[in-house]
Order: structure tokens, then C-alpha cells, then sequence
């Protein structure tokens, strides 16, 4: 009798086991479905919404970048005015130290979220860029005034901020406060630009 139960356990087992996938067999047991993830594709595209003005002062191009980069974590009256922020950055005809920069773009998020990236090269940058973008964070950016990503004219100028707020494959977006204009230019011509002014970048 135990012979026959085995042999009749190990028929019915590989008839499931050789049974048609979405074939129904009273005899065997329906095996549970397993949903396997999708890996993660990383995105190709996007662009974040800021709130921009044209810089009010020829040099508070700082000021302003950081208002339009504080427009993704304030809003009415809790954001600053340029002139608010140019005093609380200790703003001069010179320039803005890039420390204060950083100390107030925290500030305005309200926690640690931005930082100093030093990239050294075109990918690096597109990357770093990239990164901070699909966490919801727009980048601040030096170069010379007159060597920007998508123009280059003359002599270099002063030092002078953009903000990276969206990327395309290897198309970076950008927007100059000089002007409240917005302009696109790839990854090389980009870092190209960056790297006169210097290697360091504020990403969040």
C-alpha cells in the first residue's frame, strides 16, 4: 500500500510540474504568482519649477539666484526679497562669498540639504546636476559673465551666478538672473564654462 500512495504522490507531482502554463489541474495544488520588480530606468528628462525675477542690482546676481532656488521650499510671505537676502549675504558691488550663499540656501530649505560638489568633468557635472535636479533641488552655479554656456563673448567679465534647474539627456537648462532669461547648452559646453570660473558647485 505505501508503494502505491508514493507512486501516485510522484504522477500527480510531475504532471504539475509539466502542465501548460494557465492550465487548471484539480489534482495539484495552484502555485501562489510571484510579481518581480522592474529595475528603476533613470529618467531622461526633467525640469523643475522656479520662481524667477530679473536681479534688481547689477550685482546681486546671487541674491537672486538664491531667491529663485528658495521658490522650491518657500513661498509668499515667508520668501525673502532680493534685498533682504543681498543684506543677510553680506552683498557688496565685489560680490557674495559663496559660503554665505551656501549657509542661506539651507536656511531657506530649513535643514542641511545643500552642499558643495566639486565635479571635474562634463559627465561629473551632468551627474551632480542630474542628481540634485530628481531630488527636487535646483543648482547654483559660478562662471564669468561673459562666458556662459551658451554664449561666449569678449572678455570673461566678473564672476557671475546661473542656476541649473532641468536636464535632457546630456542638455543641461539654465537660468541667468542678468536678464530672467532661460537657456539651454550641453554637458561640455557647460562644464567648459564652469570650469574657468572654478570646479565647485552647490547641489542639493
Amino acid at each position: 500500500m505505501r508503494k502505491s500512495r508514493t507512486i501516485v504522490t510522484t504522477t500527480l507531482l510531475a504532471a504539475a510540474l509539466t502542465a501548460p502554463l494557465g492550465t487548471a489541474n484539480a489534482q495539484a495544488a495552484t502555485l501562489p504568482q510571484v510579481s518581480v520588480a522592474k529595475p528603476v530606468e533613470a529618467q531622461a528628462a526633467k525640469k523643475l519649477t522656479i520662481k524667477t525675477q530679473k536681479q534688481q542690482k547689477s550685482y546681486w546676481c546671487a541674491p537672486a539666484a538664491v531667491r529663485a532656488m528658495a521658490t522650491r521650499h518657500r513661498s509668499g510671505s515667508r520668501l525673502p526679497s532680493q534685498a533682504q537676502l543681498a543684506r543677510h549675504m553680506k552683498t557688496k558691488p565685489s560680490g557674495t562669498e559663496i559660503r554665505r550663499v551656501l549657509n542661506t540656501l539651507n536656511q531657506m530649505a530649513g535643514r542641511h540639504t545643500y552642499d558643495f560638489n566639486n565635479v571635474g568633468s562634463a559627465t561629473r557635472m551632468r551627474n551632480e546636476i542630474r542628481a540634485s535636479v530628481n531630488r527636487g533641488h535646483a543648482v547654483y552655479v559660478s562662471v564669468w559673465s561673459q562666458w556662459k554656456p551658451w554664449r561666449k563673448t569678449g572678455t570673461r567679465g566678473a564672476s557671475h551666478a546661473i542656476v541649473a534647474y532641468g536636464y535632457s539627456g546630456n542638455t543641461i537648462y539654465w537660468w541667468d538672473p542678468a536678464d530672467n532669461s532661460r537657456h539651454s547648452a550641453s554637458a561640455a559646453k557647460s562644464y567648459a564654462a564652469m570650469k574657468n570660473r572654478g570646479m565647485r558647485i552647490i547641489t542639493g
